[in-house]
């Protein structure tokens, strides 16, 4: 067994006034329940960016809603990979102003959707 990783780890512990636990995976871990949630909202954000979808809005725990222009996307994510929100972005129209409302969504169950 070849450690690569050993003459980095020596200097940091020494820089860092910290000692190494020496434990694989601990920044990243995927045993963390946490970890599935965070992917599953990422998935979730992305499915549901700039109003390509609005199936299943209803899902979202946020909604961010702001002009076509608006720079909706980096916080819709930083929220779902940091917190796990599901958080989906919609952009609006001016077809939105006339009807003062979302467009309307649909559980998993509907036949038919609208939006």
């Amino acid at each position: 067994m070849l450690d690569c990783f050993q003459i980095f780890i020596a200097p940091l512990e020494q820089e860092l006034g910290m000692k190494s636990s020496h434990a694989v995976g601990r920044s990243h871990s995927a045993v963390n329940s946490s970890y599935f949630r965070r992917i599953e909202a990422v998935n979730f954000a992305l499915s549901y960016d700039d109003g390509q979808a609005t199936r299943e809005l209803v899902n979202a725990d946020v909604v961010l809603v702001g002009v076509s222009v608006a720079a909706r996307r980096p916080p819709v994510l930083y929220l779902a990979l940091q917190y796990g929100i599901r958080a989906a972005n919609y952009p609006l129209i001016p077809e939105d102003f006339g009807t003062m409302r979302l467009p309307d969504s649909c559980s998993p169950a509907a036949t038919s959707c609208s939006g």
